[in-house]
């Protein structure tokens, strides 16, 4: 077989001429916006019919080349396609205190899901005001102030009955810093560790007891 030999190539044949008379418009103005995605019939007819899969459990999943315009289209296209549509509600998920891992999920009308969370901003800023000032007021001190000292006086009264009873007994109160110290007393004064362990073992065992 004889070698093939490259025939030259004529520059008339290197180009296809667009004759401006077949086209249906004067200017690129006149054109409408196509849907973004020319010579991908295929993938806007798969969009197109994953859109349309009412069924959960379906989605869409687009790939391709970066800067193909993938995301701006697909943007454009179901903006278009729900604008027909019902909008759906909003969805809030609240904390549940009693389960936080769990939280609520509240179905609510569409567009009320940021008021109610600009609400509830504003509902804790109230009530943090609100708080700070009642434990700040004078009432809310005088009030405390009150307890603090029927608790004092509840207090003074119980330890001087305790008192009261451990001196029928030979037996010393006294407050410390860690709590209450009992100490066994002889005459009206207190036995130190060295005098009470010289004491009979029945007498100490009722000190003790």
């Amino acid at each position: 077989m004889p070698p093939l030999r490259p025939e030259p190539l004529h520059p008339d044949a290197l180009y296809t001429p667009c004759p401006l008379d077949h086209l249906p418009f004067e200017t690129t103005r006149e054109l409408e916006d196509g849907d973004g995605l020319f010579g991908q019939e295929r993938a806007l007819e798969a969009i197109e019919f994953g859109v349309e899969m009412r069924q959960a459990g379906h989605n869409v999943f687009v790939v391709g080349p970066p800067g193909t315009g993938r995301r701006s289209f697909l943007r454009s296209f179901l903006e278009r396609r729900a604008l027909p549509e019902e909008t759906p509600g909003d969805w809030c998920y609240v904390s549940d205190f009693s389960e936080p891992e769990q939280p609520l999920a509240l179905p609510l009308p569409a567009g009320s899901a940021r008021r109610l969370a600009a609400q509830i901003d504003e509902f804790i800023d109230d009530v943090q005001a609100a708080v700070n000032t009642a434990f700040n007021g004078d009432d809310y001190r005088n009030r405390r102030q009150a307890i603090d000292q029927q608790l004092r006086d509840a207090q003074s009264e119980a330890f001087e009955r305790v008192q009261s009873a451990a001196t029928e007994r030979d037996i010393r109160v006294m407050q410390t810093p860690g709590g209450l110290v009992f100490a066994p007393m002889r005459d009206g004064e207190v036995l130190g560790p060295e005098a009470f362990n010289k004491l009979p073992a029945d007498e100490q065992r009722s000190v003790q007891a």
